[in-house]
């Protein structure tokens, strides 16, 4: 029989309705007997998933890499999920379900759920893919071979039937893998698909707690794993990620016509974008560099704080700023970015007028 909870109260130094793992729980985890232990914490956050989790799940449980934990939080679904869970774990001793008392997001829910972390490695799960059966395995073993602090993977982008798609998202959305980058790559371009992570629970030291602004939590744990161990991308595709209408982020081709796609998705205008995607990488750079405030990062945001503030009048030092420390981009990424930032200085005295 698994474990159910809900998050009505308090535990160890965590916010309200929190269970928090301590430094000493995730550290003494790390060896038993000299041996490493290779326990992982499955993380996945469920949201009126009812359609689809079921087959996630079995999916997860199957795995050739048995030695797991599924730990599932649910912020407060509408549709049954929440009660699909509970009767999953009744069969299940691994399964672990809790439920929050208030919807949150996906990004406070998983930072909930990274608190409870206490195996030596962690993976992320959405509640609407399915995994490939040896996805813990291949992602595992290319982990500690790598020493990295975090593994994620292409994806085989699937309709709802999980009928093909697209069999590479990296080829479809355009993205390329930045093997060796530091920070600043990361907190420019999240390239990591958050649904395939593997990581070293360690890192969770540093990420742990989110900042209050963070409401991307991929995005915020590339950032982190690029300071404290790195990133590698395995080019296996091991999740089958669903397409249905209703992802909370979903699939987008590069080009105009994913950005279209992105517009009518968020509700956007072009300027209202510009705004939006600006402040994304504004708040997320500040926040890093409050963590870590000896870290280069400092220049990067002075430079985009300059947008913020007075318009970016300084492309050039912008550009080679990116070229300094974001060079794994590539000149193509780069361009856009340093072309994207600078007419964002058109939509940002836009936003102060409507505000006044």
């Amino acid at each position: 029989m698994g474990h159910v909870s809900t998050f009505t109260h308090s535990m160890g130094t965590g916010p309200s309705g929190l269970i928090v793992a301590s430094c000493r729980d995730r550290e003494s985890s790390l060896t038993g007997g000299g041996k490493m232990s290779q326990q992982i914490d499955v993380l996945m956050a469920t949201y009126n998933g009812a359609r689809f989790v079921r087959q996630q799940i079995d999916s997860i449980l199957d795995q050739t890499h048995s030695e797991l934990r599924l730990i599932i939080l649910d912020d407060c679904s509408s549709d049954g999920t929440y009660e699909m869970l509970l009767a999953v774990a009744e069969r299940d001793s691994r399964i672990c379900v809790k439920r929050v008392t208030e919807n949150r997001g996906i990004a406070a829910t998983f930072e909930t759920l990274l608190r409870c972390v206490t195996a030596p490695f962690f993976a992320l799960a959405d509640q609407d893919d399915v995994w490939r059966k040896d996805k813990l395995e291949v992602q595992l073993g290319c982990l500690i071979r790598e020493k990295a602090a975090i593994v994620f993977s292409d994806v085989e982008v699937v309709d709802e039937k999980l009928n093909t798609l697209k069999s590479s998202m990296r080829q479809y959305a355009g993205y390329k893998p930045m093997a060796g980058a530091g920070p600043i790559a990361y907190l420019v371009k999240n390239s990591v698909t958050g649904c395939t992570v593997v990581g070293d629970s360690r890192m969770l030291l540093h990420a742990l707690p989110f900042p209050k602004s963070v409401k991307t939590h991929d995005w915020w744990l590339a950032a982190i794993a690029a300071r404290y161990g790195g990133l590698v991308f395995e080019q296996t595709a091991t999740v089958k990620y669903r397409q249905h209408g209703a992802n909370d982020t979903g699939a987008h081709r590069r080009g105009l016509y994913g950005l279209c796609r992105r517009l009518k998705a968020k509700g956007l205008t072009f300027s209202e974008y510009l705004i939006y995607r600006h402040e994304r990488r504004w708040n997320l750079a500040v926040e890093y560099h409050r963590r870590f405030p000896g870290d280069s990062v400092g220049e990067y945001v002075g430079l985009i704080g300059e947008n913020q503030s007075n318009g970016f009048k300084n492309s050039a030092n912008y550009w080679r700023c990116l070229r300094k420390n974001a060079h794994q981009l590539g000149l193509r990424t780069i361009a856009i970015e340093v072309f994207m930032e600078a007419i964002t200085r058109f939509a940002l005295p836009l936003k102060r007028v409507a505000r006044k």
